[in-house]
């Protein structure tokens, strides 16, 4: 069921909410992405630098077979690691990103969406409830979604230490 927009032609708020999820969603999606699948893409391209440099063709049959095999296999060892476990994130991750970066505090989506306990038996308490819930909407007005801040690991000694490909010299 979608939401209908409003006299004055702008979205409602809940469909401007739900469109701040869907962005920090895929923004929280694209991070998990990143970080699972960046080693498989290095190999990759790896094994790309090193079919095309022209050293395969100068290597035995049996070394020029096996650095093949070794690279596929690795690659593909690694982009089954990054698929298995791969999800989306929950709404409770979607929405502590979101209070993260507009600064909200006490987490107000979350009170918009809650209801109270112990129902309406008490009005006193459904009013006080309903004017929370009110300021909080206001709070949560112009919420932003931010950008994916992908994280990579951080390089080893050794594989700062090995020699780039660039230095190798075809013949």
């Amino acid at each position: 069921m979608t939401e209908r927009a409003s006299d004055t032609g702008r979205p409602s708020r809940q469909t401007l909410l739900s469109r701040v999820f869907w962005r920090t969603g895929l923004s929280l999606f694209w991070e998990r992405v990143v970080g699972r699948f960046w080693l498989p893409v290095s190999l990759a391209m790896g094994a790309a630098a090193l079919a095309t440099s022209g050293v395969l063709p100068v290597l035995p049959g049996w070394l020029h077979l096996l650095l093949i095999l070794i690279a596929v296999a690795a690659t593909c060892i690694t982009l089954f690691r990054g698929f298995r476990g791969l999800t989306f994130p929950a709404s409770a991750e979607i929405r502590s990103r979101i209070e993260a970066v507009n600064n909200l505090a006490h987490r107000p989506i979350e009170t918009v969406e809650d209801r109270l306990s112990d129902g309406t038996h008490n009005r006193a308490s459904a009013v006080l409830w309903r004017l929370h819930q009110q300021r909080e909407r206001e709070r949560i007005r112009s919420l932003a979604s931010a950008a994916p801040r992908p994280t990579l690991p951080l390089p080893t000694v050794s594989a700062r230490s090995a020699p780039p490909a660039c230095c190798w010299r075809s013949r």
